[in-house]
């Protein structure tokens, strides 16, 4: 593989499974997720290991966020066939930070997250 290889993870989709209101935060759902995919993917290196063997797969992780935006907690909930992809999807939750309050006041909120990790140039 060529060392300009253009390497990306992509993060394909957030699915809202549990939440409970209070009063708190300004903006829109919709405004949070953007934020929240736009942290996801400026902080997600594909392992370089990886990339070098061509690894691709999809790790699914839940993500628990405390109202004023402070991960309460994270897990993985379906791994690709590679250790290594669900690594790197672990390590990417555990390092998230800057997650504004959840909106509409919500005193907590509980995602899966879907990361799919895709080699887009394959050289």
């Amino acid at each position: 593989m060529h060392a300009s290889l253009n390497r990306q993870a992509f993060v394909s989709s957030l699915v809202v499974l549990a939440t409970a209101t209070t009063a708190g935060a300004t903006g829109t759902m919709q405004e949070w997720e953007d934020t929240l995919h736009h942290k996801i993917a400026s902080q997600n290196d594909y392992p370089a290991a990886a990339l070098r063997d061509g690894v691709e797969g999809t790790v699914k992780i839940h993500l628990k966020f405390a109202g004023d935006g402070d991960g309460e907690g994270v897990e993985i909930i379906e791994t690709s066939a590679h250790k290594l992809l669900g690594r790197n999807a672990l390590h990417l939750a555990l390092r998230l930070k800057g997650i504004p309050a959840l909106p509409n006041g919500q005193e907590n909120l509980s995602l899966v997250i879907p990361l799919t990790f895709q080699i887009t140039d394959k050289g």
